[in-house]
């Protein structure tokens, strides 16, 4: 019994998914009793406008590195709103759907790692299978010393994050608060969204946004003014990248 093949898809976003991908299959899995992607989940945000949740359920999809995956999702228009962390032996891939479909997300990125220092995973081939599991197949996992141990006593880290698609936005950023010690006002750009007005406007990763209109954004709440003052309005965007202030003008969603 392959457990890592039994739990996750073989793409770490849909950003990066190819015409290949599947759901996570359900079957050749064990479960605890209980739900510990429930039993664990912590609430990390509530946005106030997004999409309704997708009728056909919550979609899973193998994760690859959390920063990376972070900020891929928040440019493709979602948004995080919790995670799940925990160690566990052999856990089926439909209670992260469960726990998904309670707080009605609309992903999973589900994250696996082998917490057991002294086990190591060795590949065989068919034709030299020098080590085997206890059912047979050439992908035993080994001791230290080299000692075929039984699959379902491992134990893995486990961590998902939950997110849901938010409704086009008004600008289109997710920004720090004013750096510490500056002296100039202005908000770091975590991400721009992809084809939001910001997008269009050519702002980037790492920009720090000044003003818009005659907003100055010297607090995340101000940018959150600046969009409801300036809705469907196209006005001035000052911002600084790399050190030089530079002036455009964007044209904000209704």
């Amino acid at each position: 019994m392959r457990i890592l093949i039994s739990l996750v898809l073989m793409l770490c976003l849909v950003a990066c998914a190819d015409n290949q991908s599947k759901p996570i299959p359900a079957k050749d899995t064990l479960a605890r009793i209980g739900n510990p992607y429930t039993d664990t989940f912590v609430l990390h945000t509530t946005p106030s406008v997004r999409l309704q949740p997708d009728p056909t359920g919550p979609k899973i999809f193998r994760g690859t590195t959390k920063e990376n995956d972070y900020n891929s999702m928040l440019q493709q228009g979602y948004d995080m709103v919790g995670y799940s962390s925990f160690e566990a032996g052999n856990v089926a891939p439909e209670l992260a759907a469960e726990q998904a479909k309670l707080i009605k997300a609309d992903m999973v990125l589900v994250y696996t790692n082998v917490s057991d220092p002294n086990v190591s995973k060795v590949k065989v081939d068919k034709t030299n299978a020098r080590a085997l599991s206890p059912t047979g197949a050439g992908d035993a996992r080994l001791t230290a010393d080299g000692k075929v141990i039984d699959q379902d006593t491992h134990h893995y880290a486990y961590f998902a994050s939950y997110w849901i698609k938010l409704a086009p936005p008004l600008i289109g950023v997710h920004v720090n608060g004013p750096i510490a010690g500056s002296e100039k006002a202005g908000l770091p750009i975590l991400a721009v969204i992809q084809h939001s007005p910001a997008d269009k406007a050519g702002l980037a990763n790492g920009d720090i946004l000044t003003k818009i209109g005659d907003v100055v954004l010297d607090a995340p709440e101000k940018l959150t003014s600046a969009a409801q003052l300036y809705a469907g309005k196209t006005v001035a965007l000052s911002f600084s990248r790399a050190g030089v202030s530079r002036d455009t003008s964007i044209t904000l969603n209704q």
